[in-house]
């Protein structure tokens, strides 16, 4: 009696195990993907921040170089204007920088009393500010650099050092970069020379009156958002590894600057 072939098939444990092979596999390809991604936005992330870091601080280089200053025009640098996370003991602050730059309009008629356009400028920090309720209110622990600028048509007489923010406040300010961890300045009034960390040229110091330094270096340092958030409630509870933390979570960008016009620009000139 012949008997009829079987039918070649899988069994049930069979299947189940092939399943959960392939579930496996695609677990596998799902987290390989989700950490590319998390790794490409990461990336993303950074190079966004380093390219508006390195933006701010090319935009202040440009303006900054241009300072003038003399019997007239003051340069002042305030490394006591903000402390950040409200501990004077810890490394990283916001300075506050004044100076005068001139515009390429020069005169043209010699005998009129317009010698040249200038505009008075102040980089500062201060606390950011939440509208999302209709009432802007200073977010604590959160900080931003800010410029504020006014300008003068006729005479440029009128700019002494701070004289005008300290007796009208920094009004009409702009945003320059947000989630700031530190803004710092050192002036260098000679090669081989320590760092000063304020500065005036209106002051009494022989090295400093009537002239800008020689260089300044600037420290800007600056949080993504996560970490912003992060360092903020740090911060409300008075944490005391907040140094640490601000320096391994924050990005810094340093900038040299040297000034052409340090011999000053006098004003009948």
């Amino acid at each position: 009696m012949r008997r009829r072939p079987h039918n070649a098939a899988f069994t049930l444990v069979e299947l189940l195990v092939a399943m959960a092979v392939l579930a496996v596999i695609i677990m596998m390809m799902a987290r390989i993907f989700s950490e590319s991604t998390r790794a490409f936005d990461l990336g993303s992330k950074i190079a966004d921040q380093n390219l508006k870091g390195r933006m701010v601080l090319d935009f202040m280089a440009r303006e900054i170089s241009q300072a003038v200053a003399d019997e007239v025009m003051g340069f002042r640098l305030d490394s006591k204007d903000i402390e950040l996370y409200a501990d004077s003991a810890r490394p990283e602050d916001g300075d506050a920088l004044y100076f005068v730059t001139l515009s390429e309009n020069a005169l043209i008629d010699e005998d009129s009393d317009v010698h040249r356009n200038a505009r008075e400028v102040v980089y500062y920090v201060t606390n950011m500010v939440d509208s999302s309720s209709g009432i802007s209110k200073p977010l604590e622990g959160r900080y931003r650099l800010m410029r504020a600028m006014r300008g003068k048509q006729d005479s440029i007489a009128c700019y002494q050092t701070n004289a005008w923010w300290i007796a009208n406040g920094k009004s009409g300010a702009s945003v320059l970069a947000e989630n700031v961890a530190g803004f710092q300045v050192w002036c260098y009034t000679e090669p081989g020379a320590p760092a000063i960390s304020d500065y005036d040229s209106t002051g009494s110091k022989p090295e400093q009156i009537n002239q800008l330094p020689m260089w300044i270096e600037i420290s800007l340092m600056i949080f993504d958002e996560k970490d912003a958030e992060h360092m903020a409630n740090l911060d409300a509870f008075n944490a005391p590894d907040i140094p640490e933390e601000a320096i391994k979570r924050a990005r810094r960008y340093v900038t040299r600057i040297n000034f052409v016009n340090r011999n000053g620009y006098a004003s009948d000139k």
